[in-house]
Parts: structure tokens; C-alpha cells; sequence
């Protein structure tokens, strides 16, 4: 379940030196599997996510002292469930004490890092859930003797660790840690996605803005918002005109006669507007709102942000954008797309509405 094979057919060819996946996929067709919030959390006789963690601090030890680039990804026992990390504690703890004893962390920079915060559930639903959601963990650890040559390097990071950066600076570091590492210095080609994203290893701007740092407003975690009355008349027609554009962002697709297309308003959670600190935000021709909801058929739960133009009434809303709040595997079994499967009500899957009473 990672980024390249997740409902993909994934690559033809290996496109790393050294490749896991196929043994992964082995020993989930030849041992037993046991689950824990419905993922594969045992496999055999170990817990599925040292499987890729053996395979990464083999690959360490085999070119110690060498150039490498590694990724190792596991989520069987991160992914469905808040509490469920804690099983692993003890046992990531093990593992970077052998990577301290054995020299790997003395010969690389190690990097932990999520690629997201919760997105459904307990964590979710509170009222930091839309912090929660944006903020994944991420730590990074230089040998000493790094520091110890790159004091300006150092100073960076402990500046940057409370700016805003986002994996597009990420990126970008990687790209600089490579050309450090092979003795070169040069000019990084920045991605073209964030041309105003930087290296890690120099101070990120104090002022620096989520459109400077490549995140898109609905993922912007550094804007003021001010809460709007949820059963005003206003709000819910602006909530239909959303679920408008989702029914016919559905309507429009190859999927079509799979999903439901009439998805209506149930019940508005939380609306916001956005404050703009240097105008008057409630005289603004365009204004930004972002507004969690419950659809029916089904209760499926989204939060989506905005712009809404108060001249011609209409919204602007990049439906694919959208969160999605709750579990949506048994609402969308009938198709395979990605991104699709947030909003897809399968018609077989359409649920008795509950009595509310």
C-alpha cells in the first residue's frame, strides 16, 4: 500500500539498485497473515513492518561508508488506527540503538518522517483534527561529525524547525545533501511545481507564506478563520452549491453510472470564512470558506475550502481537493481510482438512511 502500488499496476522494472517489493508480496501470498485494524500486521512469525526496517538497516550495514539513498516505507501498523504506532515503540527504539552500536548513524543522515497526520477518527474529529490532519511528524538526525563540519547547516535546521517548510523543501534538501556528500557544489534545480521552495540547510524566511512554500490553501495551516453560523441559510447554500460541483464532477467522469450522482446536504459540522488581516474580509467581492459536512446517501463527511464570489453567486472549488473525513473503503468498492473513491457512494453500496428520531 505505498505510493506507486496502491491500486496501481506499479513498475515494469525494478527503478531502485535494490528492490523489496516482490519479496513483500511473496511472503504475503506464502505465510500467514494476522491483522490488526484490519491491516497485515503480522506476516509469518514478525510483525510485517520489520520486514522493510531488516531490509533497510541491511542495506546500511552492506554499504557503510558509502554514498547511498534508501526509502523505506511501512504503514500496516500506523495507518488505520491512532493507537496502533504504540505496538512498535519498543521495537524502532531496538532499532536505532543496533543503527548507533553498528556505525550507520554515524555514516548517515537519518531522516523519520509521515506523510500525513490522521485523517479520519478519534484525532480527526476533535478540534485541532484539521491541524492533526496537516502536520505530519518529521525528524531528521546528522552524524556528529557533520555538525561538527557544518556548524551553519546546523543552525539552519534548529531556525527551520518552528518556519513553515513543506516536502517540496524536502525535496530540494535531499538534492542538496547529494551534492555535499559527493564533494560537489552547484546550482539545485528547484521543483517546478514550488520555484520559490528552498534547501533545508539555509534559513527558511521568517515571513514566508503557505503560496512561498507551495501549499495549496485548502492544506494552509497559518491562516486566521472566523466561525460562521452552521444552520444559517447562507451557509447551506453555499454548501449545496459544493455539493453541486461534486455531483457533477462525478456525473462528468468514467464512473458515472457507478456512483451516485445525487448527493445532497445532511447536516453542516463547522463553517469558517477566512480573515484577511490587512482588508475587510465581509466587504471582499471573493471570499474563501472552509466548511466539514455530512452528505447523504450514507453520512460520508467532507471538509472543503473554497472561494465564492458574492457578485455572480457562484464557487470555485477543486473537487479533488476535497478531505474526505471518514472511512470510505465499503462506500467505493466498485471502482479502483484513487482519487474517485473519496467521493464515489457505489449505487450497491447505498446504505439505509438511520432514523434520527
Amino acid at each position: 500500500m505505498s505510493t506507486f502500488d496502491y491500486l496501481k499496476p506499479g513498475f515494469e522494472k525494478p527503478p531502485t539498485d535494490y528492490y523489496q517489493r516482490p519479496l513483500l508480496l511473496a511472503i504475503e501470498e506464502k505465510l500467514e497473515a494476522k491483522e490488526l485494524t484490519g491491516l497485515k500486521y503480522c506476516i509469518g512469525p514478525r510483525r510485517y513492518g520489520e520486514y522493510v526496517y531488516d531490509f533497510g538497516v541491511e542495506f546500511a550495514e552492506r554499504f557503510l561508508g558509502k554514498p547511498i539513498f534508501g526509502l523505506f516505507w511501512t504503514n500496516t501498523f500506523s495507518h488505520n488506527d491512532w493507537i496502533d504506532p504504540a505496538t512498535m515503540d519498543t521495537r524502532m527504539v531496538e532499532y536505532f540503538e543496533y543503527m548507533n552500536k553498528t556505525g550507520i548513524l554515524d555514516n548517515n543522515i537519518v531522516v523519520l518522517f509521515s506523510d500525513h497526520g490522521a485523517r479520519w477518527g478519534f484525532l480527526r474529529s476533535q478540534k485541532e483534527g484539521y491541524i492533526e490532519e496537516r502536520l505530519p511528524m518529521f525528524f531528521m538526525r546528522l552524524p556528529q561529525w557533520f555538525q561538527t563540519q557544518h556548524p551553519d547547516i546546523v543552525e539552519s535546521l534548529i531556525v527551520n524547525k518552528n518556519r513553515l517548510t513543506s516536502p517540496y523543501d524536502i525535496h530540494v534538501t535531499l538534492k542538496h545533501l547529494a551534492l555535499i556528500s559527493l564533494g560537489k557544489n552547484g546550482t539545485i534545480q528547484l521543483p517546478s511545481s514550488c520555484p520559490t521552495c528552498q534547501t533545508l540547510l539555509q534559513p527558511v524566511p521568517q515571513n514566508r507564506t503557505c503560496p512561498m512554500a507551495g501549499i495549496e490553501d485548502h492544506w494552509c495551516t497559518c491562516t486566521p478563520f472566523e466561525s460562521l453560523d452552521t444552520d444559517s441559510i447562507e451557509m447551506k447554500n453555499l454548501t449545496n452549491l459544493v455539493i453541486y460541483k461534486m455531483n457533477e464532477y462525478l456525473q462528468s467522469g468514467p464512473y458515472a453510472d457507478r456512483c451516485v450522482s445525487t448527493m445532497s446536504l445532511h447536516r453542516i459540522i463547522e463553517a469558517n470564512l477566512k480573515l484577511d488581516l490587512h482588508t475587510d474580509t465581509h466587504k471582499s467581492r471573493i471570499q474563501e470558506y472552509r466548511i466539514n459536512f455530512i452528505i447523504d446517501p450514507n453520512e460520508a463527511e467532507f471538509e472543503a475550502t473554497f472561494l465564492y464570489d458574492r457578485k455572480t453567486r457562484t464557487v470555485l472549488v477543486d473537487v479533488t481537493e476535497i478531505s474526505r473525513l471518514n472511512r470510505y473503503a465499503d462506500d467505493s468498492k466498485c471502482i479502483d481510482d484513487n482519487i474517485v473513491k473519496k467521493y464515489c457512494i457505489c449505487n450497491d453500496s447505498v446504505k439505509e438512511k438511520k432514523n434520527n428520531k
